[in-house]
Formats: structure tokens, sequence, C-alpha cells
């Protein structure tokens, strides 16, 4: 009987001992899928933002291009209007003046314009007219030489017809 008792507790160690190592074994490998897992999501994840930043850079950069441009347009609005101010004050200006003045100038350039654009007009009139009167004498001389060449044509038959009676 002390021979069973103690196989039954050297078989029981070898069974804890089993049991032990086969949980360890099974610890490591979940805790080494665990880490592939982990591993695999953070390397999906860098590839998934690498792919987002890609495809939307464009719109980043016109975003930021339209931010600037904003940023350009606001600056010089405030600088327009500082130059004003200045020049009101340095002429004694009021804003009444300041109006017409600006008025006077937007007639002068609109006389400007209107002159230029009836010059051009008048000009382009007149190059019509000239191949219009260059194209009916070349119509006439065309007219006059056909007339004269019917002529000889039909002058050359009747002596050619007298001539072979």
């Amino acid at each position: 009987s002390k021979n069973q008792t103690d196989q039954f507790f050297a078989n029981l160690t070898t069974q804890v001992a089993q049991f032990n190592t086969a949980q360890t074994n099974a610890m490591s490998q979940f805790n080494a899928g665990e880490t592939n897992a982990l591993e695999q999501f953070n390397t999906l994840q860098q590839n998934q933002r690498d792919q987002f930043n890609a495809q939307n850079h464009l719109v980043v950069a016109q975003a930021n291009a339209q931010w600037s441009q904003n940023i350009t347009t606001t600056e010089n609005a405030a600088a327009n209007q500082a130059n004003r101010d200045q020049m009101l004050a340095a002429n004694n200006l009021t804003t009444t003046a300041y109006n017409n003045l600006l008025q006077t100038e937007r007639d002068i350039m609109s006389w400007a314009w209107s002159s230029a654009e009836s010059a051009m007009e008048r000009d382009t009139k007149i190059m019509i007219a000239d191949i219009e009167a260059s194209a009916s004498a070349d119509s006439k001389t065309s007219a006059l030489s056909a007339a004269a060449g019917g002529f000889l044509s039909r002058l050359a038959l009747n002596a050619a017809d007298h001539f072979w009676k």
C-alpha cells in the first residue's frame, strides 16, 4: 500500500506537471497570437492612414491655397483702406469730394473706352468697304476679260471657217 500511495502521488505529480506545461504552452500560444494580431492591427491602421493622406492630399492642398488667398485678400483690403484713409487725410478731402473724384475718373475711363471702341468699329467698316470695292473691281475686270476672250474666240472660229472652206 505504501507503494501504491507513492505511485499515486508520483502519477499525480506527473499529471499536474503535464497540465501545467500544457497550460503554459496554451498561454504562450495565446500571447503569441495576440501579439501577432496587435502587430497586424497597427500595420493596418498605418496603411489606412497613409492611404487616407495620399487620397486627401489634393483636398488639403486646395484648402491651404484657399486659406492663403483669403488671408492675402483680407490683408490687401486692409492696406487699400489704410491707403484711402491716408489719402483722404493728406488731401483734406471729405467723403463727398472723394466720391466726386472717383466719379470723374470713372467718366474719363468710360469715355476713353467708348472712343476706342468707336474708332475700332470705324476702322473695321473702312476695311470691309475696301475689301468689297476691291472685290467689285476684280469682278468687273474678270467680266471684261471674259467678254474679250469670247469675242476673240468667235473671231478666230469665223476666220477658220472661211479659211477651210
